[in-house]
């Protein structure tokens, strides 16, 4: 009998992260060239998702990682499942009424179908 990770992932999202969690929306830029003049136009697409906010221990810390002081990760999974977020493109978080900058993104997928959470490293805006 296969394990059930479809059922896995929505016990996860339900009982853990909504339970414990706070809506957020990753805002997603990018700037194209349009037209025959190419004059640069930034759009901003928005995702909802639900997250908790954590810290990382001291041990992640040190001048040769990437992780740095002041660095949090958010625990969750967007209300939009096709959407991944990628630490390749432009990418803030708002949580409450602070902004992160998405420094880097790992993807809890046990299998190609089934995405549990995302982990997301981030740097609030100054």
């Amino acid at each position: 009998m296969a394990f059930d990770y479809d059922s896995f992932a929505t016990e996860i999202q339900k009982d853990v992260i909504d339970e414990m969690g706070s809506p957020f929306v990753l805002q997603e830029s990018e700037t194209v060239a349009v037209g025959k003049t190419g004059k640069r136009v930034t759009t901003t697409t928005e995702h909802e998702g639900v997250a908790v906010r954590g810290s990382y221990d001291s041990d992640f810390i040190t001048k040769d990682t990437v992780v740095q002081a002041g660095d949090v990760k958010f625990v969750g999974y967007f209300i939009e499942p096709a959407f991944e977020p990628s630490d390749k493109k432009s990418q803030v978080i708002l949580f409450g009424n602070t902004k992160y900058t998405v420094i880097h993104v790992k993807k809890v997928a046990p299998s190609a179908d089934t995405t549990i959470c995302y982990i997301l490293q981030a740097r609030r805006v100054n």
